[in-house]
């Protein structure tokens, strides 16, 4: 009887020792994710105060953008703290907030090379902390599988899932940014002027005339032709676009030299003031924008009729809009392409010919 207690005893610890090893082993790999659950479980947006995105492309060159919480906006904390888009952050934020799994493919940890689930092999880790900077989640994203998802698993845990869709999540900066300066087409098109060498050439809309001004000289009133050749400019050179960025006092651009002014006013009338700068090979713009005869100060009363306070209310929108906008870009100065340089001197010459 003795020896059947003993017997049994053993099997007890035995037993409970197993137990204990498989409740680790099973919280080392992670608790399994159901079929159409979310994958990061409790996902808030609000809590997010950065995120880390690594990716290697398609010629396996690393990439990283670190997007940094400032206010109510993100930044690009590595790139001088340029403020991210929040439209494109939004979208990203659903993104990873949507992820949802189709299935668990394995809970071995041999599989993560299969799947492209390890530090080296990954295309993607998604890393998110919050305002502590505590990490609150951290996953691979590896394999795609046709026309059904992509495998996925958390880089502390075991087990690797199918998501529901397909995902890319950019590592590129550009991908989080709005590299849109302005757009004014002929529609919206009201004025321009244009200073080079000294020499300022001043374009004026006013109904379906276009008076031109160079300098001191008298104005005229432009032909079909040069009217023409006029807007075809505007039009051709919009959306004014920029590939790279600096703080305006970076130290490497202090010798650039801004010769070429141009200055752009739309119906709204917001100017847009552009200076342009050419570096050997290169070329910059600095932006920014104001209204035009915006007064000093505005008076209202309860007497003024609705006409003169809509117009009021337009004006403070306006003015709204160019604080906005200068905020944004005044700051930076902005490489640009190589054509938009150029198409404004050859506008110029082809315009005296």
């Amino acid at each position: 009887m003795e020896k059947k207690l003993k017997k049994l005893s053993v099997l007890t610890v035995v037993l409970m020792a197993l137990s204990i090893f498989t409740y680790i082993e099973d919280h080392r790999r992670g608790t399994g994710l159901a079929s159409g659950s979310d994958f990061i479980a409790g996902f808030d947006v609000d809590k997010v105060a950065k995120l880390v995105i690594e990716e290697l492309d398609d010629n396996n060159k690393p990439q990283k953008v670190s997007l940094l919480k400032e206010g109510d906006s993100f930044v690009l904390e590595d790139y001088f703290a340029y403020p991210a888009s929040n439209e494109k952050i939004n979208d990203l934020l659903y993104k990873i907030a949507n992820i949802q799994i189709t299935e668990k493919v394995s809970d071995k940890k041999s599989s993560h090379m299969e799947y492209d689930l390890t530090n080296k092999k990954s295309k993607i880790r998604v890393s998110g902390f919050d305002r502590t900077g505590s990490k609150t989640f951290d996953f691979y994203v590896g394999k795609k599988k046709k026309y059904n998802g992509s495998f996925i698993r958390f880089v502390d845990k075991d087990p690797v899932y199918l998501s529901n869709q397909a995902l890319y999540i950019s590592g590129e900066k550009d991908s989080y940014i709005e590299t849109e300066l302005m757009n004014i087409g002929k529609k919206d098109f009201e004025g321009m002027s244009l200073t080079s060498l000294g020499k300022k050439h001043t374009f004026e809309k006013k109904g379906s005339e276009i008076s031109y001004k160079n300098g001191n000289l008298n104005s005229i009133n432009l032909d079909g032709k040069k009217k023409e050749k006029l807007l075809d400019f505007v039009d051709e050179t919009q959306p004014i676009n920029f590939n790279d960025f600096k703080p305006i006092d970076h130290k490497g651009l202090s010798d650039l030299k801004f010769d070429l002014r141009l200055e752009l006013k739309s119906k709204s009338k917001m100017i847009y003031d552009l200076h342009f700068s050419k570096a050997k090979e290169d070329y910059y713009l600095k932006i920014s924008s104001r209204l035009e005869n915006l007064p000093e100060k505005i008076v209202i009363s309860k007497d003024d009729d609705k006409k003169k306070l809509a117009g009021v209310e337009d004006l403070l929108k306006a003015q709204k809009q160019v604080n906005q906008f200068n905020l944004s870009n005044s700051r930076w100065i902005f490489k640009i392409d190589k054509s938009t340089y150029e198409d404004i001197e050859k506008f110029l010459k082809d315009f005296k010919s």
